[in-house]
């Protein structure tokens, strides 16, 4: 299998493929899929939440495995991209899911509410990219084909208005390359550009 997301928690370690998911407990390889309950068996990102619950992106929307059992999530009446490339938890403890076309799905109280940045004209989404991060302050980055966009914090709020990016950091700005694929801010606040 082609892994494509890792995580370890304190429990186990999750491996997420384009197969399945498969848990590692230190011990034996558990295999879950669709036949399992999993929405999808192509796995794209995995998140373990404040509780404990593990959240699953995949290319059909976002799944929660809490201790107890399944929960899936599809998008709201707004037309979400629903090809999960990144999943995260806000400071505040919402989760939320960015999908292809940089739509930023925000999950509370089993109500999903989407906005969709704006992003350079022509950008698109590298294979496999992360699509989507945001920093210990709050704020969203859209990483493109066209540069990496800095936006402020965004809530579930700003999803009547026009959400531009505050900047968008380039080639000329002495990256590598435009196309950005990984973004990582480690202790000491600095940021780590993949391209």
């Amino acid at each position: 299998n082609n892994v494509t997301a890792l995580l370890a928690t304190q429990r186990c370690l999750w491996i997420g493929t384009a197969n399945g998911l498969v848990r590692f407990d230190g011990q034996a390889f558990t295999a879950l899929t669709t036949a399992n309950g999993l929405v999808n068996n192509s796995i794209h990102s995995l998140l373990e939440d404040r509780q404990g619950g593990l959240w699953i992106g995949s290319p059909t929307g976002a799944m929660c495995l809490p201790p107890d059992g399944y929960i899936t999530y599809a998008t709201d009446e707004a037309p979400a991209n629903l090809n999960i490339g990144t999943i995260g938890e806000t400071p505040g403890g919402t989760i939320f899911a960015v999908g292809r076309e940089w739509w930023i799905s925000f999950i509370a109280d089993r109500r999903i509410v989407s906005v969709r940045p704006e992003v350079p004209s022509g950008a698109r989404s590298m294979w496999a990219s992360q699509l989507g991060y945001q920093d210990r302050a709050g704020r969203f980055w859209a990483l493109t084909t066209k540069g990496l966009c800095r936006y402020g914090t965004i809530r579930v709020a700003d999803t009547s208005s026009p959400i531009r990016p505050e900047r968008t950091y380039t080639r000329s700005d002495g990256l590598p390359s435009s196309m950005i694929f990984r973004l990582f801010e480690d202790r000491q606040g600095t940021y780590w550009i993949g391209t």
